[in-house]
């Protein structure tokens, strides 16, 4: 029983201890796990909202409190899908935003994904600027905004002051509000029209008449309710001869810093902006004060400036100050400040330019024109330190050489080659970045360039090029053997080479004897081991030698007693084994000639040969092997001799 409780503790306390450890490590409000283990791959979720009134100057909000995720918030505010601000929660309308569908799309940096309000559209301010009103006099909008489209009450209120009292309506050109020609309250509507709004603002101008001499209504010679010029424009729009009264008419601007006006109804613009333009006729004895008035819009002037071409400049040097045209100059007393600009980048490529800060101030819009880019060509390319070397040939026909430098941090610049048979720039292969080169034909002089190679902002450097470079190939000929080969081998002239031996080269019914420079073996010999100054494409043959029983016993030798192993001399010549000894073969005639030959060497061409432990040619310890070659008519016949030296 004491055992089962025990277990049962223990059980216990293993399940608290995980417990605790998924409570610390698991928890979806632990910050360590959070803030160390950012989850990229999760999707964004949730909503944003946009918050505000929806109209020029007040301010949207992008309301993040359903945004689910973690980290920071980026903000990407669009007006009619065009990019308009970024990275703050809060973006402050413009007049350019009227009409348009303003939306935010927000991103958050421990998470994949974004998510995009829906749109606000920015609507229209509706103004009412009244004229000659009265106590009692009123006029006011249900609404002050709204979108194009939507109908707007107008609650007016004429009082009954005079004789004649009565309201009429102007300031807009989309539709005439019809007026109200005697005192009392009613409505009128207008519907929000695009056309009438001047910067985003629709201006109705009332006009009350209160008199008790006979109305007298006067006419401007453009009759629009909205007038639109551009800064710089000379505008004049003066009153008729309409009318009736004899009273003088004067004329005024609300915003005498966007444009005055002179007894002529000649304006003069002053600068970009709206102001409301009246003409007054003061009353005479018979006919009435009157008064009438329109807005005025002055739009920026638009300049197009066009930069010159043919602007660039090499990579790596500085940019310089953009020239540019202009479709018309500035109107008197204004000037540009600022500067053209481009995309930024520094690559070698054409880059699209920009205004930049380029600005004639607020009464000038400024658009870009032409196609020209800005082009950034590549620079030199690095000088190579110095000329390609070879390094080394290798059959059948192959150099490589040394590779050469290039200065440090000289654009990134890496060495490339190319090979010619002319020293004076032609007829050189592709380039190539490495440093060998095959397929060449031996006993040919070629010459090896270098240089940089041209990289994006680089052009490929001036070459350099070696002395001349040739190899010859020594060839090893097999001399109808039956199996076997012997590579060749390609070396510099002047090259001193070891002569291999026979390798797998064999030929039935013989045996390899050494090298000789002619096929019959008639020429000089060379025997494997031996030295060979190659100055010229070269092959050497080997000779092979009749593997034949002599048809007679070699004789004993003279002066000494050979084992029955065979013949041992030695170099102290004292003991058991003779310095020399001497080998004959006898020949009743019918033999034309012998050689005796220890490898490539003729020892000798008599029938007895003596054998002196001295020779420097054998006298290393060990078995030596002797090759006796016989003739008889023509047909050589040969036998192996073995004798041992020792010291």
């Amino acid at each position: 029983m004491k055992k089962l409780l025990e277990m049962k503790l223990v059980t216990k306390l293993m399940y608290a201890a995980l417990l605790f450890i998924c409570c610390v490590f698991l928890s979806c409000d632990n910050p360590i796990i959070t803030d160390i283990l950012p989850d990229t791959t999760k999707t964004l979720s949730g909503s944003v909202m946009i918050t505000g009134n929806n109209w020029i100057g007040e301010t949207l909000t992008a309301d993040t409190s359903f945004l689910g995720g973690s980290g920071t918030i980026s903000y990407q505010w669009r007006s009619g899908g065009a990019d308009v601000g970024t990275g703050s929660a809060g973006y402050v309308i413009a007049a350019g935003d009227v009409g348009e569908n303003i939306t935010v799309t927000v991103s958050r940096s421990a998470n994949k994904g974004t998510i995009t309000s829906s749109a606000v559209t920015v609507q229209y301010s509706i103004t009412i600027d009244m004229r000659d009103a009265v106590v009692g006099d009123s006029l006011t909008a249900a609404q002050d905004t709204g979108n194009a489209g939507d109908t707007i009450t107008l609650n007016y209120t004429v009082v009954n002051s005079s004789f004649y009292n009565e309201l009429v309506f102007s300031g807009i050109n989309s539709a005439v509000i019809s007026g109200v020609s005697s005192d009392g309250s009613g409505t009128k509507t207008y519907v929000i029209d695009s056309s009438d709004a001047s910067n985003g603002v629709i201006n109705i101008i009332a006009t009350f008449t209160h008199t008790n001499l006979i109305p007298d209504n006067i006419t401007f010679t453009d009759t629009a309710g909205l007038i639109t010029v551009n800064y710089g424009d000379a505008f004049t729009n003066a009153v008729t001869n309409a009318h009736y009264g004899s009273g003088a008419v004067s004329y005024s601007s609300s915003d005498t810093d966007v444009a005055v006006v002179n007894d002529s109804g000649i304006v003069t613009i002053l600068k970009a902006g709206t102001t409301v333009i009246s003409a007054e006729k003061i009353a005479d004895l018979v006919y009435a004060h009157a008064s009438k008035s329109y807005t005025l819009a002055v739009a920026p002037r638009i300049i197009t400036v066009t930069p010159d071409t043919g602007q660039g400049k090499v990579f790596g040097a500085d940019d310089p100050v953009f020239a540019y045209t202009v479709s018309e100059p500035l109107i008197a007393g204004d000037n540009f400040g600022g500067a053209l600009s481009r995309i930024p980048g520094e690559n070698a490529q054409t880059y699209a330019f920009t205004l930049g800060t380029l600005s004639a101030g607020n009464n000038y819009t400024l658009v870009l024109g032409g196609t020209e880019s800005f082009g950034i060509t590549r620079a030199d390319g690095a000088a190579v330190g110095g000329a390609p070397t070879v390094f080394g040939v290798s059959a059948p026909g192959s150099i490589t050489v040394n590779a050469v430098t290039i200065p440090a941090n000289i654009g990134d610049q890496t060495a490339e080659y190319a090979i010619s048979t002319a020293d004076d720039g032609t007829g050189f292969s592709a380039w190539q970045a490495g440093v060998i080169f095959s397929c060449l034909v031996a006993g040919t002089d070629y010459y090896v360039y270098a240089r940089s190679a041209g990289n994006a902002n680089y052009n490929a450097g001036d070459y350099s090029v070696s002395a001349a470079i040739r190899f010859y190939i020594m060839q090893f000929s097999g001399n109808n053997a039956t199996g076997g080969t012997v590579p060749p081998v390609a070396v510099l002239p002047g090259t001193v080479i070891t002569l291999p031996a026979k390798g797998n080269l064999s030929k039935t019914g013989f045996s390899f004897g050494c090298w000789n420079t002619l096929s019959g073996g008639t020429g000089d010999n060379y025997a494997p081991g031996q030295t060979y100054t190659v100055t010229e494409n070269s092959t050497l043959y080997a000779k092979w030698v009749a593997e034949q029983t002599f048809p007679f016993p070699f004789s004993l030798p003279v002066s000494s007693t050979p084992s029955a192993s065979g013949i041992t001399i030695s170099q102290s010549g004292t003991g058991t084994y003779p310095r020399t000894a001497t080998i004959e073969i006898t020949n009743s005639g019918e033999y034309d000639s012998i050689e005796w030959m220890y490898g490539a060497f003729v020892l000798g061409t008599n029938w007895e040969l003596e054998l002196d432990a001295a020779e420097i040619l054998y006298n290393a310890e060990g078995t030596h092997n002797l090759t006796v070659m016989v003739w008889k008519d023509g047909v050589p016949y040969s036998r192996v001799v073995s004798f041992v030296v020792v010291l």
